[in-house]
């Protein structure tokens, strides 16, 4: 059973559950991104779910989408009423992933992603939020969640993965799009030296649920990756790079770390770039 990700029909019994027992603390988010983030959530979400937008969700310094300091996360955690004891459900496509990343890195206990998103739950009919309106979560005063240490092991900066580069016992992990990791996107000035080319989009079939392991196995081998060995994944701003550390924990690989700054960061220092 996997600890990542929950199936729309485990989902649908979670919310008669917690209708029985008369709680709140089943919370699901429309993890959004940018300005039209409220927009979308209101043409279509799940009963009961809320918005998160990922801009709130991140800092914006270095990079756009870096992992948030514990002050930003807990007045998010705080905003949306979350409790150690919440079971959090994240969806949306890419920016799930992110969102659940942040939760793991804070420690938060029971995070997860609907897999195969709101498609999936629409397509087994399952009751879609019709009143538009975001669910009040806030309306009891709680001790929310506040951030644990965080699990630095999981992300890795700039100067480190610098020293990585050239490594045999590092493997770096591109999850852009080929054309992005051939120069022909993006600044046009390539990929870290030494990255294989993995694109976020082949973690997922064609109904957008994540590949079953079998199928993830046969794709991260046919790239030469080893579980033996640390793992580093990257994209452009550090989002999609959590689709593929969460593919590669879902396989049991171990010492994965995401770099935050990806290469939006790291294409902008001079002594860095490969074409």
């Amino acid at each position: 059973m996997s600890k990542i990700l929950i199936n729309p029909k485990a989902l649908y019994r979670l919310y008669g559950e917690a209708s029985k027992a008369g709680t709140n603390s089943l919370k699901l988010f429309y993890v959004g991104l940018g300005k039209n983030a409220e927009r979308d959530f209101y043409m279509q979400s799940l009963q009961n779910s809320n918005m998160l937008n990922l801009n709130d969700f991140t800092e914006t310094d270095p990079n756009l989408f870096t992992t948030p300091s514990p002050e930003t996360f807990n007045k998010m955690m705080k905003k949306l009423n979350i409790l150690s004891e919440s079971t959090v459900i994240m969806y949306n496509g890419i920016s799930a992933a992110k969102a659940w990343f942040i939760m793991k890195y804070y420690g938060h206990p029971s995070t997860m992603i609907l897999d195969g998103g709101i498609r999936e739950w629409k397509r087994l009919d399952y009751p879609i939020n019709t009143m538009k309106t975001p669910v009040d979560y806030t309306s009891a005063p709680v001790k929310t969640f506040t951030a644990k240490e965080p699990n630095t092991s999981m992300v890795i900066e700039y100067e480190e993965v610098l020293k990585k580069v050239g490594n045999d016992d590092v493997q770096i992990v591109d999850i852009r799009s080929p054309d992005q990791f051939a120069s022909k996107e993006h600044n046009g000035l390539g990929h870290i030296p030494g990255a294989v080319n993995i694109h976020f989009a082949d973690f997922y079939d064609r109904d957008g649920k994540m590949k079953d392991k079998e199928q993830l196995n046969e794709l991260f081998s046919a790239a030469g990756l080893d579980k033996n060995k640390e793992v580093i994944t990257y994209d452009h701003g550090g989002v999609t790079a959590c689709i593929g550390y969460s593919a590669l924990e879902e396989l049991g690989f171990e010492g994965i770390r995401m770099y935050d700054g990806s290469w939006a960061e790291y294409s902008s220092k001079d002594e860095t770039r490969e074409s």
